[in-house]
């Protein structure tokens, strides 16, 4: 068994989270059962296609194919060796890079030939490619031409997305997303309307599954019950938490962790390194990445796509191009992404690094999310450096980095340049990379 995922380029990053591939020699496989997770795949099977099961028969899934949202489980097995390939897009960019209207395709799946015979052919070329990673710098290239034909990216869904996705669920507790449809300038009808059609379900649906997702790393990382994971997750009791499960797993959480006993009873977050490709001069090389589900996948009712179809026949350890990457190699990384921000003026990869709850301080005093990245609109990095640095790891998901920055610029319309020292505290939230304090200093 082979199994990566592989990090997109940083301009088809804005259309897919991640691109992976499978590969197994086994004759066929039991039963899997795979949950809603709130994305779309697009599939290329290049061995024996899996099969699923509907209306009591099994059926064999097309060789190219998109699949949209599911709201249930899904019951897949293996008919033979696999070799697959695929792209996992964000919740919401598949409709707008293959202009369709995901709402129709909700826990349905079509033909890629069906979309567009010319993705189609592109996309049978790629078994030809040789070494078979090669695959991947072809897949960046026909993301990056389908999102120039698709026009720009829905900025303002875009950032909804994102903050649903890093409250994990929270938002939508009580059953309201009123919120975020007015951080998007839309009325909860108007929010409601654009949501459902670019992702396929709506922003109340996507919540809970956010929700339901965060149990199994829940359950893993802090080593607690299933009462106490459902209050940490934001449900309201256990009873609460086994109506989700039974709606989207079929089964209460006991009976879906006990489905196949050989396999680890709860779904572990874990994170290592893949490949991360550059396609320079002609020639394919691997740098490190990350994985967004890597290693054993650990649950018998995991994420839908083909991390949870691994499972199936027995998945083993990813495969890794470099040692795992250090929590202060991580922070260092998000630190300095969020200076690149500034420096690009990408204010919307810098505001969705803060939590609603985060906290800056400077000169001036404090100031929450929304006053910094109003402030920051005004502002731009022309050069920065951080020398000095310095980290103190204060758990498996925390960290906190100082550094002495040398930075220059302009700021609202002035130019400047500064040094100073900076402190700053990172969480993992629902999986992702979060600054809730910063403070700036001035040097001497």
């Amino acid at each position: 068994m082979r199994y990566q995922e592989i990090k997109p380029s940083a301009a088809a990053g804005r259309w897919v989270r991640c691109y992976w591939m499978l590969e197994d020699t086994a004759p066929g496989s039991g039963i899997q059962r795979i949950v809603p997770d709130g994305r779309a795949e697009l599939i290329l099977n290049l061995g024996q296609p899996y099969e699923s099961r509907a209306d009591g028969a099994w059926n064999p899934q097309p060789q190219c194919f998109l699949v949209g949202q599911i709201t249930g489980p899904l019951v897949v097995r293996s008919a033979g060796p696999v070799r697959m390939i695929g792209i996992r897009f964000h919740p919401h960019t598949a409709g707008q890079l293959l202009k369709l209207p995901m709402c129709e395709l909700t826990d349905a799946a079509v033909s890629v030939d069906d979309i567009s015979g010319r993705l189609f052919r592109e996309l049978q070329e790629l078994e030809e490619l040789r070494p078979p990673l090669k695959r991947f710098a072809a897949l960046d290239r026909i993301v990056l031409a389908l999102g120039k034909r698709a026009g720009g990216d829905d900025g303002l869904l875009s950032a909804a997305v994102t903050e649903l996705e890093a409250a994990g669920g929270s938002i939508g507790v009580g059953g309201s997303v009123g919120v975020v449809a007015d951080h998007a300038g839309l009325s909860a009808r108007q929010f409601e309307r654009r949501f459902r059609q670019a992702v396929g379900i709506s922003p109340k649906l996507f919540s809970r599954m956010q929700r339901f997702q965060r149990v199994f790393p829940a359950l893993e990382s802090a080593n607690v019950g299933w009462a106490d994971a459902a209050v940490r997750c934001g449900y309201y009791d256990q009873a609460h938490l086994i109506r989700d499960f039974r709606e989207f797993a079929g089964k209460p959480p006991a009976a879906l962790v006990a489905e196949d006993t050989d396999l680890a009873k709860h779904f572990c977050a874990m994170r290592a390194h893949v490949a991360f490709f550059q396609d320079m001069r002609g020639h394919f090389s691997l740098n490190c990445g990350e994985v967004v589900k890597g290693e054993a996948m650990k649950n018998s009712g995991l994420s839908r796509g083909v991390l949870l179809v691994l499972l199936a026949v027995g998945l083993g350890p990813a495969q890794q191009a470099q040692p795992a990457q250090t929590l202060q190699e991580e922070v260092v990384a998000q630190e300095r992404a969020g200076l690149d921000a500034l420096k690009i003026g990408d204010l919307t990869a810098f505001a969705n690094s803060l939590p609603d709850d985060a906290v800056f301080v400077d000169a001036h005093g404090a100031a929450g999310k929304e006053e910094v990245v109003k402030n920051v609109a005004g502002f731009r990095l022309t050069e920065f450096t951080m020398t000095d640095v310095r980290f103190v790891a204060l758990s498996a998901d925390s960290g906190l980095i100082v550094y002495r920055l040398a930075e220059s610029g302009t700021s609202h319309g002035k130019e400047f340049a500064a040094k100073v020292h900076v402190s700053s505290l990172w969480l993992r939230r629902g999986g992702r990379w979060m600054c809730v304090f910063s403070q700036e200093t001035a040097a001497k």
